[in-house]
């Protein structure tokens, strides 16, 4: 074989003996990756994608991947070794230089040509007499041969059938055909439907681990054997594993490493809030008397809910409604019955809905945060007096006069620049908000003439500059034809054209280096911006919209550094709804100081004349961990609606810690696990939920629905024909059923749900449902019934409020019980 060299983009770990059969494969050259045309085909990874001229969209395992193949076979030297799909026979040959005996199972060996082709190829390497060549599919023919063969194999690489639930299969059968001491590999684990095959020899008490590759492989072992170890090559950023693959270890990280580059953090940073509720561009309040009769109180909060309802722009205010000397969880039921009442009386349109908020007890510090956000407090007929105090200085309308109120004029910054802030919003799509425009204006106004840096000029620079037309505003730029551009339009403008020096796909490096002591982040500014005192500092650039331009960590670094020298300073950063500005800020400028997000910006305060409290911190803290802070389960729903996932989660979490039977808990965090992408959690939670109440139908069918994205239809089949027997006329059950059926090659069965569904949509006399429905999934836990008969005024001991038992129906529904509804004579 003749000597051949590494070629530029090819990658080899250290440590693995490298071999060259190039030669050897006529028509093998570096494709172009435009035409890989698989949804799974990781093509920003810069290693080169080998293929056949002949056939330029399908790829070979790349250099770095066939390497991990040939060392791996090496340690199975005159083993037995299956492979399963080997296309033009790359991978076959490697596994062949390593010495294994070799069988090779290919529909597409069928076809004289392409056996032909891989037979010529494995002749040149001189290992075609080591390599049975099998035309057919698997797992049929795997059995096929290992009963003709007797014999089990050692060293098994699965590379077949991509989609589901092929690799599942082929797993299974491999399972049960490999040797007592065996390593299994697989390719292509960037598909979901391939990591079923590595997820079952798991569960099967394999061990198993990842090799971070272009296209992502993965090993399983059992016994005396061990696998290769694989350096991912380091000159690549490498992105984050698919959330599938979190918990598997990669080959040549640590698991602190692996945490740092493995983990997608979804959630935001945990960061607490002075002001803990999403508020809007209209903020009310008020604040009922809770220990009133059960009919004023009624009364008083319909006749809020109603005017606010009833207001024509109703999906810019936000409610907040004091509670005092009551559980958050019962004032939420009373509440719920109260808008399940107006929602069957009238039509109201749900996409519509203001923002609506219970607050309880609040420090003086969130108070003092909160109230200059409140435009008024609504005046009702019985108040909670103690809680009126707090807000006295609050101005204050009634119901009546709520529908004429012009709000622009209560909001300091649309009395004077809602046009302005309307035609810049409208005129810049994807940039701020009409909401993030008015709290900044309104900070920098209420600043009066105020030192005001801004990080990035824009179409809204002027504005910015009119504002603080009393005050002194300074822009940073980094892009010297914008910086042109908006200079020719407003030459006024104080700007400063800087360099960050960095892109954003450096971002975790610069941060574990300044956490080190390494002063990664400085750059060269203006002594006109290092020598002022800054009252309000915005971040609003550079881009950071992608991986190679330059991202923030350096502005939000140098917005921290001067604001804690300044000491009682606004910073504002915009886009926190990416990881970067998120970790960043949270880093720099301390989750003591934030006071509140509002749609992408985080607001934070700097108090403080100290600037040692400006200090290296360690990062361990900014990634999610297994330690969670006490946190009631009444707070849950609350964080999730304003997307603190992380935090939601711990408050769950938590709930079962002390109840591990809190169905509440369970739902909520199972479908927290779905936004999350974590169907196997949400699965469990589900299934954990239905034995502990098999009659619990909001459960069944979550536990279905994830059943059968999980691909698992013989489990979903189980539980929605259960959930079909409660409910016979389930039309969503019966839509789920059928798909199932016809999922599992019950044809039969599912024509039965199909005429049952029809007549049934159409009112017809019903067709029967299959006979043999199975409730073999679910626990026989003893249900929980309630009986209330002929009560107008259900039982307060219940959670009775309602002044009708359809709201006692719906408290009791909100508490995860199944409410049946029957009519009697008697």
């Amino acid at each position: 074989m003749k000597s051949f060299s590494l070629q530029p983009g090819d990658y080899v770990s250290p440590g693995m003996l490298v071999i060259l059969p190039d030669e050897c494969f006529p028509n093998i050259i570096i494709g172009d990756k435009k035409y890989s045309t698989w949804r799974y085909s990781r093509k920003e990874i810069p290693h080169n994608r080998y293929v056949d001229k002949r056939f330029p969209g399908v790829g070979f395992n790349n250099r770095d991947e066939v390497h991990i193949l040939y060392n791996t076979a090496l340690k199975f030297k005159e083993k037995k070794a299956l492979e399963i799909g080997c296309w033009l026979g790359w991978s076959a040959c490697h596994l062949a230089l390593g010495g294994v005996e070799l069988d090779v199972i290919d529909p597409l060996l069928e076809n004289q040509d392409f056996y032909q082709s891989v037979s010529s190829c494995l002749e040149a390497a001189n290992v075609l007499e080591k390599v049975n060549l099998i035309p057919g599919y698997s797992p049929q023919k795997i059995e096929e041969l290992a009963e003709k063969l007797k014999y089990k194999w050692s060293l098994i690489f699965i590379d077949g059938n991509h989609e589901a639930p092929g690799p599942l299969h082929d797993a299974i059968a491999c399972e049960r055909l490999a040797a007592e001491d065996a390593l299994i590999l697989f390719h292509d684990l960037a598909s979901p439907d391939v990591s079923q095959g590595l997820d079952y020899f798991k569960q099967k008490g394999w061990n198993t681990m990842v090799y971070q590759t272009a296209q992502i492989m993965g090993v399983a072992w059992r016994g005396d054997v061990e696998p290769v170890t694989h350096q991912p090559d380091p000159k690549i950023q490498w992105p984050a594993l698919p959330e599938y693959l979190k918990d598997y270890l990669v080959s040549g990280l640590s698991r602190d490493e692996l945490k740092n580059q493995t983990v997608e953090i979804k959630q935001e940073f945990d960061q607490p809030l002075l002001v803990p509720f999403k508020l809007n561009l209209i903020n009310l309040i008020c604040f009922p008397d809770w220990e009133q009769s059960e009919e004023k109180l009624f009364s008083d909060l319909e006749k809020v809910i109603r005017a606010i309802l009833n207001y024509p722009d109703r999906s810019e205010i936000c409610l907040l409604i004091g509670i005092d000397k009551i559980d958050e969880e019962e004032a939420d039921n009373i509440l719920s019955a109260v808008v399940m009442k107006m929602f069957m009386e009238e039509e109201i349109d749900v996409e519509k809905e203001p923002e609506v908020y219970l607050i309880g007890d609040l420090s003086s510090r969130q108070w003092s945060a909160l109230l200059p956000l409140i435009q008024f407090r609504i005046e009702i007929e019985n108040e909670n007096v103690r809680m009126v105090e707090k807000t006295i200085n609050l101005p204050s309308t009634t119901l009546d006069l709520l529908k004429s109120i012009n709000f622009n004029n209560s909001i300091p910054s649309l009395s004077k620049y809602n046009n302005q802030i309307l035609q810049l919003v409208n005129s810049n799509p994807g940039q701020l908000s009409r909401y993030e425009y008015s709290y900044i204006t309104d900070v920098v106004v209420n600043r009066k003439s105020c030192n005001l840096l801004i990080f990035g000029v824009g179409k809204d620079s002027k504005f910015w500059m009119e504002v603080n037309q009393n005050g002194e505003t300074i822009f940073v730029e980094d892009h010297p034809d914008w910086l042109n551009q908006v200079k020719a339009n407003c030459p006024n403008i104080q700007a400063y054209l800087v360099d960050y020096g960095t892109t954003r796909k450096k971002w975790l490096d610069l941060l574990v280096q300044y956490s080190q002591g390494i002063d990664s982040l400085l750059m060269s500014l203006p002594e006109k911006i290092t020598l002022t005192k800054w009252d309000v500092i915005f971040v609003d650039a550079p881009g950071g919209y992608s991986d190679e331009v330059s991202g923030r960590m350096k502005s939000i670094f140098l917005a921290a550094k001067l604001a804690f020298s300044s000491g009682n300073t606004d910073v504002f950063v915009h886009d926190c709804d990416r990881l970067v500005e998120t970790i960043y800020s949270g880093y720099f400028l301390h989750d003591e100081n934030l006071i509140t997000q509002v749609d992408k910006l985080k607001h934070y305060r700097i108090i403080n004349q100290d600037q040692k409290q400006f200090k290296r911190q360690n990062i361990n803290h900014l990634f999610p961990t297994e330690k969670s802070s006490k946190t009631e389960i009444s707070n849950g729903s609350l964080l999730l609606s304003q997307n603190h996932l992380l935090k939601a989660v711990l408050a769950f979490e938590e709930s079962l810690k002390e109840n591990p039977e809190n169905v509440t808990a369970l739902l909520e965090l199972g479908k927290l696990s779905i936004k999350l992408e974590d169907l196997r959690a949400a699965k469990q939670l589900f299934a954990k939920t239905v034995s502990l109440e098999r009659r619990n139908i909001r459960a069944m069918e979550l536990l279905a629905k994830v059943l059968i994205d999980l691909k698992e239809y013989q489990e979903a089949t189980n539980i929605l024909e259960h959930l079909v027997k409660i409910l016979p006329q389930n039309l969503s059950a019966l839509s789920l059923l059928e798909n199932c059926y016809r999922q599992i090659g019950k044809e039969e069965e599912a024509t039965s749900v199909t005429n049952y569904y029809r007549d049934l949509k159409v009112g017809k006399n019903v067709a029967t449902l299959p006979t043999n429905l199975s409730e073999n999934y679910i626990a026989k836990t003893k249900p929980k019934r309630i009986l209330v008969i002929n009560n107008l005024y259900p039982p307060q001991e219940l959670g009775g409020y309602g002044r009708r038992i359809c709201d006692f129906a719906n408290v009791l529904s909100k508490r995860g019980n199944t409410v049946h509804a029957s009519e009697a004579n008697a």
